[in-house]
């Protein structure tokens, strides 16, 4: 696969930003556009959809630009790039009586609802792309997957992290299933710090710190120059305690039943898709 990701470098105005569907995933992402001193992209305005009211008035009243709309045809008719950002099963109810103009600009949220599926939803007008932004977005700190890479929709995401181009629907599915296995990491922090506190350990100090040593592996992780087994590589020593818990714990069933649940998740991502 060819993908390329990118940072912050593009000089764009996005206009009137219009969002249907105000979760988690799209309140990031108009914090994360909305912060100050943009530098590379300037948003003239925000229109949200009334739906998750608390959310939307929330963030109508801590910046000017935000308003919120009577409805999601009024957001498509204010918004010059609108942000779908339901659940996939949600798509037909929040797009009904929504008519999108010819050259406007449809950025989905959805995993796994492909780019055919939401033409069928938005007629021959706009212009659409898939997206998988997570909640760094917000602090401007995420790469999304962008499938295709429009030069509006590119500059946008720059500016909250970085975009990964992603050449087709097949491999943006399987972009997607990483995107599902963010807890899973989590998880494992979890369970450390459980264990640390069943040891006796005071439990916030003790979580603290494994945090901040999960923290410290940041710069390794963004340097693009080194691969994750170089940096696996570089923690451990011939008999070490690294050594023993990542050989001892990732034996051939641990791992055999991570890579079936990535299938396992890969094969409901196509679904979508298909479906």
């Amino acid at each position: 696969m060819t993908t390329t990701a990118h940072g912050p470098d593009s000089t764009a105005g996005t206009g009137v930003i219009g969002v249907i569907g105000v979760g988690e995933i799209a309140e990031a992402l108009v914090t994360g556009l909305l912060l100050p001193d943009t530098g590379s992209v300037v948003v003239d305005s925000v229109v949200l959809s009334p739906r998750s009211a608390a959310r939307s008035a929330r963030l109508a009243a801590g910046d000017p630009r935000v308003t919120v709309a009577a409805d999601n045809a009024q957001v498509a008719d204010s918004a010059d790039t609108v942000i779908v950002s339901v659940k996939p099963d949600q798509l037909a109810e929040a797009l009904e009586g929504v008519t999108f103009r010819p050259g406007q600009l449809v950025v989905s949220t959805l995993a796994g609802v492909d780019l055919a599926t939401l033409r069928r939803h938005t007629g021959p007008g706009p212009e659409i792309v898939r997206s998988v932004p997570l909640p760094p977005v917000a602090r401007r700190a995420g790469v999304t997957p962008l499938i295709p890479a429009e030069p509006r929709v590119v500059a946008m995401f720059d500016l909250l992290g970085g975009h990964l181009a992603v050449p087709d629907e097949e491999r943006m599915a399987a972009v997607t299933v990483i995107t599902g296995a963010q807890t899973a990491v989590l998880q494992y922090v979890s369970v450390l710090c459980d264990w640390a506190a069943a040891n006796g350990l005071d439990p916030a100090s003790s979580e603290m710190f494994v945090r901040q040593s999960v923290a410290g592996l940041e710069p390794g992780l963004k340097d693009a120059s080194k691969q994750v087994s170089e940096l696996i590589d570089r923690f451990e020593t011939p008999g070490g305690l690294n050594l023993q818990l990542r050989t001892g714990f990732f034996d051939e069933t641990v791992t055999g039943a991570l890579l079936s649940q990535l299938d396992a998740l890969h094969d409901r991502v196509r679904g979508s898709d298909r479906g």
